[in-house]
């Protein structure tokens, strides 16, 4: 492809990337308790900790999504699984079908946490002995475990004149967020490497026996001892 073509070709494209997450439903289990004619040292046994139509749903449902941006929206590239390149003039229209998606998928998943406490009762019963609460996450954890994403990029500069203006404004705010979660990281990763660098120094202190003089160790600031 000539660097004409590629540049039509990024100008007529965007980049989508789609992200779903949702917590595995699978664990391992014991062996102890199972009766076969093989040696178990060469087996492996594995649960389902919830048996939840609606977490069957919610995996079609991602599937149906996929399948359905990359069929109908998606042109041939060799991107990773959840990214594609989209038509830019159908900007607009995907947006609207992932919405579309997202609120079916939000209020799935609420769903089966409203009926996640139930689901663990029926296992506690169905899975008797293999039944451990260690494999159950909390009700928050589950809520910020599910989640569906997108962001949208392009191959060039990004620019407003693109992109219809309600996305552009999203995915800026987007990026906005991004970058702020990003600096609150560092600033607390930060704190923290203070925090120990002090620990530090004050358990290196040397006090001499008349106490008149306070003397850090050599090595009380090498590269190792500051975080």
């Amino acid at each position: 492809m000539t660097t004409a073509n590629g540049n039509k070709l990024n100008k007529a494209t965007i980049i989508l990337d789609l992200r779903f997450h949702r917590p595995g439903m699978v664990r391992s289990g014991s062996l102890d308790d199972v009766t076969v004619d093989a040696d178990k040292g060469r087996l492996h046994l594995v649960k389902r900790i919830v048996d939840s139509p609606l977490y069957r749903q919610i995996n079609t449902m991602v599937n149906k999504c996929r399948q359905e941006i990359d069929r109908k929206y998606g042109l041939a590239s060799f991107l990773k699984r959840g990214t594609y390149r989209i038509p830019a003039s159908l900007v607009e229209e995907v947006y609207e079908v992932l919405r579309g998606y997202k609120a079916d998928y939000d209020s799935t998943v609420d769903e089966f946490i409203d009926n996640y406490p139930v689901l663990v009762g029926e296992a506690e019963f169905q899975l008797r002995s293999q039944f451990r609460a260690a494999d159950y996450p909390t009700i928050d954890y589950l809520r910020r475990a599910f989640s569906m994403e997108w962001s949208i990029y392009e191959t060039n500069i990004p620019s407003d004149g693109k992109l219809a203006e309600f996305v552009y404004e999203e995915e800026k705010a987007k990026a906005k967020a991004a970058w702020a979660q990003n600096e609150a990281d560092v600033r607390q990763a930060l704190r923290a490497c203070m925090l120990s660098l002090v620990e530090r120094l004050a358990a290196s202190l040397e006090v001499r026996a008349d106490a008149s003089v306070c003397l850090w160790e050599r090595d009380a600031f090498s590269a190792a001892a500051l975080c």
